[in-house]
């Protein structure tokens, strides 16, 4: 009885894409050159360096974050980590799912990313010549 107590409890505090989605995604970064730095951020945290391409990092599920690639002699280039809805948060639509959407938006779990690799294109910067600016 007392199993069914507590299972009854965890059921009706927890949502279901909290607690069946991952807590973290990998997302795969590359660009057509090796080397690049890459930098995450995202609103509620502090800007975080990842490393260089090609690289996975694992991503906790935010709104508006995005990927910015630099590398010297080249423009730097900022790409959205774009998200979904998860699937597993449908189920949450259900009687008594609706209960749970308020701890899925919580712990945001009801998003997962749309792509689970980004690559990046970089373009040489071009550099300003005082000469060809006379004419």
């Amino acid at each position: 009885m007392r199993i069914l107590s507590q299972l009854s409890l965890i059921l009706l505090f927890t949502g279901c894409a909290s607690v069946f989605s991952p807590r973290e995604y990998p997302i795969y970064l590359d660009s057509q050159i090796d080397g690049v730095s890459v930098s995450l951020f995202c609103p509620r945290r502090l800007p975080e360096s990842l490393g260089t391409t090609p690289l996975t990092f694992y991503w906790t599920p935010e709104e508006s974050c995005f990927v910015e690639f630099q590398k010297e002699g080249y423009q730097s280039k900022r790409l959205p980590v774009k998200t979904t809805v998860n699937p597993v948060a449908v189920g949450n639509c259900g009687s008594p799912g609706y209960l749970f959407w308020p701890v899925d938006l919580y712990t945001g779990r009801y998003l997962r990313p749309s792509d689970p690799a980004m690559r990046a294109s970089l373009e040489e910067a071009t550099r300003f010549n005082p000469a060809d600016d006379s004419k």
